[in-house]
């Protein structure tokens, strides 16, 4: 069944919007890297190449269904942020703008009653829960962290620090976060 030019037109602008993604994580990568958050950095280049992979699965599954894979013109992207915290919420604030883009084509894939598309796209919709959750997460972490900032308490909010040999008690917040890039991946099994 070759895809509907409707449902078409609205992949290939979600294709635009994932590159656009792409660009806006890869200069808060810049930024971070920049003001010394290398940890930061380090995740925020993770989440740009998983936006372009992003792109190219929407555009490979375009093809497959008979139809043409464009990109539109992709608008410049913010480049700088007063702190972390401001950044972060932004990327959350982002990742809900992208979870009802990414529901607005599930539902779309419905009203086409396109059965492919709508099992397409429901991978995307499981992993925005997972990407809200951990923008949220990182956010939600940076504001204690802001507001306990003495050792004993970091060692609390942060275990795994506590045999990582780092010394929190002479390390400010910057220095402590490019030190570990291991506390923003969530909880070990």
């Amino acid at each position: 069944m070759t895809i509907s030019k409707k449902l078409e037109k609205a992949i290939n602008e979600q294709i635009t919007a994932e590159m656009w993604s792409a660009n806006l994580y890869m200069a808060m990568s810049f930024f971070c890297e920049k003001e010394g958050f290398s940890g930061f950095g380090n995740w925020l280049k993770k989440q740009s190449n998983e936006e372009i992979s992003h792109a190219y699965m929407m555009a490979d599954f375009l093809i497959k269904r008979g139809g043409t894979a464009k990109m539109g013109k992709i608008d410049e992207v913010p480049g700088t942020w007063k702190k972390p915290i401001d950044m972060f919420k932004k990327v959350y604030e982002h990742e809900c703008t992208v979870s009802e883009m990414i529901n607005t084509l599930l539902d779309l894939s419905i009203e086409e009653n396109d059965k492919a598309a709508q099992d397409f796209f429901w991978q995307f919709v499981r992993e925005q829960v997972e990407e809200e959750a951990t923008a949220s997460d990182i956010v939600s972490k940076i504001e204690t962290a802001n507001r306990w900032k003495k050792k004993r308490r970091l060692r609390i909010l942060f275990p795994r620090l506590k045999n990582s040999g780092i010394r929190l008690c002479s390390c400010s917040i910057p220095n402590w976060v490019n030190a570990s890039k291991r506390v923003w991946q969530g909880p070990r099994p």
